[in-house]
């Protein structure tokens, strides 16, 4: 078995078979690939397939700024629940780790569309694709005949093919309003905290969180930001229980959360807020002077927590040079070859093992 197997996400590799009607002819080599899922990434992976796929970052981050504000109306408008963003920001920006965002510029709402209706199916909020781009054209201002909402829905359906390959048809997902609920319920958070913490949470959505996080880590993160902001804009108010509450989410056993991930997560959302504040959701729903100034505040102190200091998550960048899964897709593979979704490496090589 080659070596690779126990360290490549995706490799394509070469085995033989025979067709049984032409046994005197000769083997047959057949190219075929194993992809493993890998729902979360580390930062440097992230870094990895932005380089040779995001070539002006400013570009993409204005764009990515305008097709999150549309999607934010087309939601209002659909009247779906808002913890379907989360899936929507996953799947939006994985797409764009694999796929060149130059040559995808002018089809990024579709990509979008795209991306919401695969998360409002994976969430269980199911709604015709056409009534979908329908409303997303009202907002545009675009036309609504039957051959414009024909030509549109071949498009996204293109699209989807290729965001089931870039997520490897693994539809795992987990809640990041789930977690949250129940761990303020596990602590005992008042009810205006957890409300902030939830507001916090929708602009998670927007993050590369969704892209390096598990959903229970963005939820710690969100609620230990919703402690400092809610000290912040209530001085004196519920000092005390806050303090028994972020030793709680830290030290619990019954959360037990990693403070370094929590406090990365917590950091993030502060950057986050700091850089696109006027688009947030926190922005527009809490009403208080200088909010602002008071995520500056907390990002300042943030920096000088041990948690953050002297660790980094990385990955070997010269071992994943030549695995393909931090490559652009290439679509084709599938076409002349075949491709093997797994979500587990133990498993495959289990299988490879008894093979040998």
């Amino acid at each position: 078995m080659n070596k690779a197997h126990g360290t490549k996400f995706y490799e394509p590799h070469r085995y033989t078979t025979s067709n049984s009607s032409k046994m005197s002819e000769s083997v047959e080599p057949i190219t075929s690939s194993v992809q493993f899922s890998k729902l979360y990434l580390t930062k440097d992976e992230v870094a990895l397939c932005k380089r040779a796929t995001i070539h002006d970052e400013l570009l993409y981050t204005v764009k990515k700024k305008e097709i999150f504000q549309f999607i934010k109306e087309l939601i209002k408008k659909l009247k779906s629940p808002l913890k379907i963003l989360q899936s929507f920001g996953y799947y939006f920006q994985r797409f764009f780790l694999f796929n060149d965002f130059k040559k995808n510029i002018n089809s990024c709402h579709e990509i979008a569309i795209c991306a919401l209706y695969i998360a409002m199916k994976n969430n269980d909020y199911i709604k015709r694709l056409k009534d979908v781009i329908a409303m997303g054209n009202q907002i545009r201002n675009l036309p609504c005949t039957s051959e414009a909402l024909d030509e549109q829905k071949k498009k996204i359906f293109s699209f989807e093919k290729k965001f089931l390959e870039v997520i490897a048809f693994d539809f795992r997902a987990f809640s990041v309003e789930d977690f949250l609920i129940k761990y303020s319920k596990t602590l005992g958070v008042h009810p205006d905290v957890t409300y902030l913490a939830w507001i916090i949470s929708n602009d998670s959505y927007f993050t590369e969180l969704v892209l390096t996080s598990a959903p229970y880590n963005i939820s710690q993160g969100c609620l230990l930001l919703g402690f400092d902001l809610y000290e912040e804009l209530n001085p004196g108010k519920l000092d005390q229980e806050i303090s028994t509450w972020k030793e709680g989410l830290l030290k619990s056993r019954k959360i037990s959360p990693n403070p370094f991930f929590v406090l990365s997560a917590k950091n993030d959302l502060l950057t986050y807020f700091i850089e696109q504040w006027d688009g947030s959701f926190l922005s527009s729903m809490v009403e208080a002077e200088n909010l602002n100034d008071h995520i500056l505040n907390i990002k300042l102190k943030l920096a000088h927590e041990p948690e953050m200091k002297g660790r980094k998550r990385a990955i070997a960048l010269e071992e994943s040079s030549d695995d393909l899964f931090y490559k652009p897709r290439d679509y084709e593979v599938g076409k002349v070859g075949t491709i093997r979704f797994l979500y587990h490496k133990r498993e495959f090589l289990e299988e490879m093992r008894k093979t040998v």
